[in-house]
């Protein structure tokens, strides 16, 4: 790839990095798929609608590292997808428009990005939209795959019961199609709205089965929140020690995928075992910090977190008083990411990143 990009082979380089996408997203390699598809994209003509172009920037969307730019991505490639006559193209980016609603909809509401315009029903409707495009060309794997963003962001409205019902759909195309992924994408979402209802054993099986199939295919990023999901679920049921390995790998693995939103909710989850110790100071100082992260990338805590999030955040408060919180928090916000870590749990883990 080095010697097409150099040796003005810019579009072999593309034919090479749009095939290359899947495969740095799934093992974890998003800074250096990203690198590369931005330079292959860079060097060949934008006004030129190729496949190999459409198929480039759906991969630079994969690779989304909550960076809400990135939208035009989604929106170029929908447009050369409907001018070359590209169904399953257009399907697939639709799809991820669709997922970006719910964070354009956090954007604009935090005023970060006032040009983007949507929220969960603008989600929800080009979701719908896509899943139909996917039923036009007869592919259940891809209408898995839009099932699950569908049910992703029904789950971060809150809506639990339809959620329920599109990882119930999901896990079956999935399983008629082999298509293992979405398998143990659709049992973690399961397992979501169950820890969700306070379904404890039932939330553990299915995090527990997601995270085993995603460790057997190596899928880095969905190691990473099964790790999360599971640590939350051990600790609601008071395995500690358990609970508190499964969230340092996750934290561990997003701070090596600079997962931004990744590392916030994982701490939030960090704070609530703090707490659970009555460790208050620290709880609320990781709170602090999370919650500047939040505002820094423009995307708050979903609907669907934000009720453990401020009870957290009132037990601190009145546990520690105005005076001592407000200070804890203060100083979270202002630490770096490399602190936060080495004062929360130990330079061992930046280590290992």
């Amino acid at each position: 790839m080095e010697w097409a990009l150099k040796h003005d082979h810019a579009n072999t380089a593309l034919k090479i990095v749009r095939h290359l996408a899947r495969f740095w997203y799934l093992h974890g390699y998003l800074s250096e798929g990203r690198d590369w598809l931005r330079r292959a994209l860079d060097q060949t003509h934008s006004q030129v609608a190729t496949e190999d172009r459409a198929r480039a920037l759906q991969g630079l969307c994969w690779l989304w590292n909550e960076d809400p730019n990135e939208i035009s991505a989604y929106e170029e490639s929908l447009a050369l997808c409907r001018q070359i006559g590209d169904t399953w193209g257009a399907a697939f980016a639709l799809r991820g428009l669709g997922y970006r609603g719910d964070v354009a909809d956090s954007l604009e509401m935090l005023s970060v990005a006032a040009a983007l315009q949507g929220d969960y029903a603008t989600a929800r409707d080009l979701g719908q939209q896509s899943l139909q495009l996917w039923r036009e060309v007869g592919s259940k794997r891809g209408m898995t795959g839009v099932l699950d963003t569908l049910a992703s962001n029904t789950y971060e409205a809150g809506h639990l019961n339809e959620a329920e019902q599109l990882w119930q759909e999901c896990l079956r195309l999935a399983r008629e199609t082999d298509f293992k992924t979405n398998i143990w994408a659709s049992y973690h979402g399961l397992g979501d709205v169950a820890l969700a209802r306070g379904e404890l054993e039932q939330a553990v099986i299915y995090f527990e089965q997601a995270l085993a199939g995603h460790r057997e295919g190596k899928e880095t990023l969905y190691i990473a929140g099964g790790a999360l999901s599971l640590g939350r679920a051990l600790l609601a049921q008071g395995d500690l020690q358990r609970g508190h390995s499964l969230l340092t790998e996750a934290l561990q693995l997003r701070y090596g995928l600079s997962l931004q939103r990744g590392i916030a909710q994982t701490l939030e989850a960090l704070a609530g075992l703090a707490a659970v110790s009555e460790d208050w100071s620290r709880a609320a100082t990781l709170l602090g910090y999370a919650d500047a992260l939040h505002k820094r990338i423009g995307v708050p805590v979903s609907q669907v977190d934000a009720p453990g999030v401020t009870q957290r955040i009132s037990a601190a408060q009145t546990h520690l008083g105005d005076a001592a919180f407000e200070q804890a928090t203060a100083a979270g916000a202002k630490m770096s990411l490399d602190d936060v870590m080495r004062w929360g749990l130990g330079p061992e883990v930046l280590r290992a990143s």
